[in-house]
């Protein structure tokens, strides 16, 4: 089954979408504004938080989110806020939505269009979409010629948002569970080390 297909497939169990054959077929180029990104020179990196944050790569990139880590002078391409970065260089695939303003550097591209999309690229990355897509005499990269002729299937915009908002809610959900299995993790530390007792706290749902 092609991964246009199964997502589909998937969508509709989620959200309980009866006809399938209302989900149109489209290129990404069609539904969403692609930015490639372009290295500003290394003369204009900072560490001044008050300049742009450079985001060059999956170093950049955490659970979603960027992580600031490089600011710089020069504005070579720039994604806006909500926009999703995506990375185009090994290794390709990692996605994450930007909370403001940031440069692109030549790792990654900005991409703007439905908030869907950040799910889509989820599951391109955990099919391994990506490894049958980049090429690469060195490493693997995908170019925009790639970007912009990835199919994509969608419902319609309120169906996409019921879509979005029930996954979501499983991420919100996920990242609960992480920082309540690290706190556990800590007492475990704690106890062994110290012989504290573990608190209630660590054993909280």
């Amino acid at each position: 089954m092609h991964y246009d297909e199964y997502f589909s497939n998937v969508f509709l169990n989620i959200c309980n979408i009866a006809i399938l054959n209302t989900w149109q077929k489209r290129s990404l180029s069609e539904i969403a504004s692609i930015i490639m990104g372009q290295s500003p020179s290394s003369k204009n990196y900072t560490t001044d938080t008050n300049d742009s944050i450079l985001v060059q790569g999956n170093a950049d990139l955490h659970l979603g989110q960027i992580v600031p880590r490089v600011w710089t002078k020069q504005i070579t391409k720039m994604a806006r806020s909500n926009a999703l970065i995506l990375t185009v260089r090994a290794p390709v695939g990692q996605v994450a939505i930007t909370n403001s303003c940031v440069v692109l550097g030549r790792g990654v591209a900005g991409i703007t269009g439905p908030a869907i999309l950040y799910y889509v690229f989820q599951y391109l990355n955990t099919s391994h979409y990506w490894e049958r897509v980049s090429s690469g005499s060195t490493f693997d990269a995908i170019n925009s010629n790639d970007l912009e002729n990835i199919p994509v299937t969608l419902p319609n915009s309120v169906e996409q948002d019921k879509i979005f908002i029930a996954l979501k809610k499983i991420d919100n959900l996920i990242a609960v569970n992480q920082r309540n299995l690290q706190y556990v993790k800590l007492c475990k530390i704690q106890f062994k080390d110290h012989q504290i007792l573990p608190t209630e706290r660590c054993f909280s749902t």
